[in-house]
């Protein structure tokens, strides 16, 4: 595993929209850019302050724990979504390689 022990984003491109209140992930299409962004995981914690910033240590660490559990869930979330072209391994969207069985993205289609 990458990332201290984190897998690797299912898409070279992942942008973290998580803030204190929630968790939330987009991917992006390695050959269209195009978006998917999976649907906020709230955070546990009831009453907790609007800004991580402001957490006691305590729920920065549950914070940071389920953040992590959050990404590993929208990796997973994602890979329902995007599909690897089986001719040069990136990692597509379903308008690029809308083939299920052999998907090829757009580029290696010619």
């Amino acid at each position: 595993m990458e990332n201290g022990g984190r897998l690797p984003s299912v898409t070279k491109k992942i942008d973290d929209l998580s803030g204190a209140l929630k968790f939330q992930f987009m991917f992006y299409c390695d050959y269209c850019g195009a978006k998917y962004r999976i649907v906020p995981i709230p955070f546990s914690v009831p009453d907790a302050p609007e800004r991580v910033e402001d957490f006691t240590e305590a729920q920065k660490l549950i914070w940071e724990s389920e953040h992590e559990d959050a990404y590993e869930r929208a990796n997973r979330e994602a890979l329902v979504t995007f599909r690897k072209c089986t001719v040069c391994g990136k990692t597509v969207c379903e308008d690029c390689a809308p083939e299920n069985k052999q998907p090829v993205c757009p580029a290696c289609r010619g």
